[in-house]
């Protein structure tokens, strides 16, 4: 299951549960936002942490976003992860016109401007296509041994009567 961070805004929050209900829609998605996963009592930034070990964080970009100081910490905590590591983990959704930051201005990212279900669609397809490949399986049993241990000689003698010309029996010619 891949596994997405949602970077937002608050003031983006119904787009966003909406995206995330998308994308948990056919089960091969989970995605982290924060007011489904961080209950009263638990420390918000340590489970924040937690989050940001997702497959992907998914930044929503916005004016709001944009200027966001808890936003900005997560997005360029993921940026670092990515350009230390050469693997795509950070991806922009652009909700709505605002002022893209710098360091991620050459990056593609996925436009729901003007065609959220399509938006939506796109950003699915993307991520299950990306699933990390599941871990490989792990056997415990033992090495089976080979068939026939301690039969050599009855081999043996198999062998050499497999090798002699057929005899055909009375019945067999009549």
């Amino acid at each position: 299951m891949v596994k997405v961070f949602l970077s937002h805004s608050s003031q983006d929050k119904p787009f966003v549960r909406d995206l995330a209900d998308f994308l948990e829609r056919e089960g091969d998605i989970e995605a982290w936002l924060d007011e489904r996963e961080i209950a009263p009592g638990q420390n918000i930034v340590s489970r924040i942490e937690e989050g940001l070990d997702a497959d992907f964080i998914l930044l929503i970009l916005s004016p709001d976003s944009v200027d966001s100081p808890w936003v900005k910490q997560e997005w360029t905590d993921s940026f670092w992860e990515q350009a230390n590591y050469r693997k795509t983990k950070l991806l922009g959704v652009l909700y709505r016109d605002c002022r893209i930051p710098r360091l991620l201005r050459n990056k593609k990212y996925f436009d729901l401007r003007t065609n959220r279900p399509a938006g939506f669609r796109e950003i699915h397809t993307f991520l299950v296509t990306q699933r990390p490949a599941p871990p490989p399986r792990v056997n415990y049993l033992p090495v089976r041994p080979p068939l026939f241990i301690g039969r050599e000689k009855e081999l043996a003698d198999l062998r050499e009567r497999l090798r002699q010309p057929a005899v055909r029996c009375a019945a067999d010619i009549g």
